[in-house]
């Protein structure tokens, strides 16, 4: 009868390893998550100016977005817009009351980035 022994590791950079060892001392290690955040540089993402004085933002990303929302401190959407990879956009927020809001930039479909904005 063969025993097998199952092992579990996390590793620092939160990789997770499965090994399978069998009592003949055969061992197979699978890697069965790695976190990609991990393996990927940050990406940087520039809203300005904050805090805003003159109703009007400009938002870089050296990556590109897909979506640009904007939420009010309670969590209501002021502001929601699709883009198509651009890397600059520049919005109007003569709509938007002064206040606190969070900008969440989407970067891909699992990928959000979120600053505060102050509007004065």
């Amino acid at each position: 009868m063969n025993k097998i022994i199952l092992i579990i590791s996390i590793l620092a950079t939160y990789n997770i390893a499965l090994t399978v060892a069998q009592d003949d001392s055969s061992k197979r290690t699978d890697q069965i998550f790695k976190n990609e955040a991990t393996s990927q540089p940050e990406l940087k993402i520039s809203v300005f100016p904050n805090p805003v004085t003159d109703n009007m933002i400009t938002i870089i990303s050296e990556a590109g977005f897909y979506n640009i929302e904007i939420l009010s401190i309670v969590g209501k959407s002021v502001f929601n817009k699709e883009y198509e990879g651009e890397n600059k956009v520049i919005l109007q927020l003569d709509e938007i009351e002064k206040g606190i809001y969070i900008v969440k930039v989407r970067l891909s479909k699992t990928k959000t980035h979120t600053e505060k904005l102050l509007v004065k």
